[in-house]
């Protein structure tokens, strides 16, 4: 097999798209998709040299190494060949295999998650012509295309000489507590250009530091400004700023003259495929699954705030809930959900409330119809998404997979 840039920018493509839906891929999915026999050992060496030469290009534009998408159908982990990788490009410095290695995986996972959530697939319009980007426009034309911003936590500075220049973030980048972490962000001028601003991060409670200091000299080598940014937030998430503050070195800080850009449009995504098996990421000891936070928040946006049943606007009572059983980060899917009520997220989650698929009415078990409300809500009919959110409608299949089981145990009784 010739392998030439075409073949690894397919690859690299196949990559993102995973990235965006189900969140991982078996090698034999990849070997079947370029149709490489499994005896064919040279031509299995030829895509995996592919791989390593793909997120050896991500690295250099400073993004996750897309290759850990890619994973063994037994463990669900890359091979050995992905971690010797890290560790040569100086991402990692740990055993192959262990606990230390799921935890770089783990983070290299949520940052590809994070990053191409944020940002389109590229198109020919990104390449030189032959099928591969070239080192310049690579990091610029994803930025220069209108991304879909509900998906970033953008702030807009309005400080002189910085005026109109934007700090993006993925959006779930400070809903998990942390401290001290390394983290890189997108910085963007008024012209579209864009660079790379790396930082140390803490956050607690609802409130995030990045440490611009901690990484002096790649800083100031891309024109960025040297300090400490503190934002404080507004919602449960840490979506939201309320406030803003900068501190330069030496000196005391002060608000900062910037404000957060929202715009609330829906991000294309693909259709909602739902794989089997439960994730085996080290996930059990957070108190939230990474995906949480996008979940409920593309749902806050789909239905306004309010639930979708009630109408409740009230934020902190307000849930995602699946209707899919969650398993894996492919459940996290828009359409495998509905903004609910946190009572009525629990009643959901019981099997004691349901959705006829057909007519979109709502059904409550005989049994907690006893309370006056559920009982005034029982038939009527589940409120859709806001009409430009018509795109995360819910998957009718999965909520024929909920109504059976709640019908198979009405009839049970």
């Amino acid at each position: 097999m010739i392998i030439d840039e075409e073949f690894d920018d397919s690859i690299r493509i196949e990559l993102i798209k995973t990235s965006q839906g189900p969140g991982y891929c078996f090698y034999g999915d990849l070997y079947r998709r370029y149709q490489i026999d499994l005896d064919n050992i040279e031509g299995r060496n030829s895509l995996h040299q592919a791989l390593g030469r793909i997120s050896t290009r991500e690295h250099k534009q400073g993004r996750p190494l897309l290759s850990a998408v890619v994973v063994d159908k037994k463990n669900k982990r890359p091979g050995p060949g992905f971690f010797e990788l890290a560790k040569t490009l100086g991402r990692y410095d740990g055993p192959l295999t262990g606990r230390k290695s799921q935890v770089f995986l783990d983070a290299e996972l949520r940052s590809i998650s994070d990053y191409w959530s944020t940002h389109p697939l590229p198109t020919s319009e990104d390449s030189n012509g032959n099928g591969s980007t070239s080192a310049s426009d690579n990091t610029r034309a994803p930025f220069v295309k209108s991304a879909p911003k509900i998906e970033q936590i953008v702030l807009r500075w309005e400080e002189p000489g910085i005026k109109n220049y934007e700090d993006r973030f993925p959006i779930s980048e400070f809903s998990e507590e942390c401290r001290d972490e390394r983290r890189q962000h997108v910085v963007v001028s008024p012209n579209g250009s864009s660079s790379i601003a790396k930082f140390r991060l803490t956050v607690k409670d609802r409130v995030a530091t990045l440490d611009y200091g901690a990484f002096l000299h790649e800083n100031r080598k891309a024109g960025m400004e040297i300090g400490i940014m503190i934002l404080r937030f507004d919602d449960p998430d840490n979506m939201t700023v309320k406030e803003a503050y900068w501190k330069p070195p030496g000196k005391s800080q002060s608000p900062a003259l910037l404000k957060q850009v929202v715009t609330y449009e829906p991000i294309d995504l693909p259709e909602y495929s739902p794989l089997k098996g439960q994730s085996t990421r080290a996930d059990v000891s957070i108190k939230e699954r990474p995906g949480q936070a996008i979940f409920r928040r593309r749902l806050r946006s789909a239905y306004g705030n309010r639930c979708c049943i009630t109408g409740c606007d009230v934020p902190v009572c307000l849930d995602g809930a699946h209707i899919d059983q969650h398993e894996n980060s492919s459940h996290d899917h828009p359409k495998n959900g509905l903004l609910l009520r946190k009572d009525l997220h629990a009643l959901f989650d019981a099997g004691l409330l349901a959705i006829e698929p057909t007519g979109l009415v709502i059904h409550f078990k005989t049994e907690v119809r006893s309370f006056s409300e559920y009982n005034a809500l029982h038939g009527r009919k589940l409120r859709g998404p806001e009409k430009r959110f018509s795109a995360y409608t819910p998957s009718p299949d999965a909520l024929s997979r909920r109504w059976k089981k709640f019908i198979e145990s009405e009839n049970s009784r």
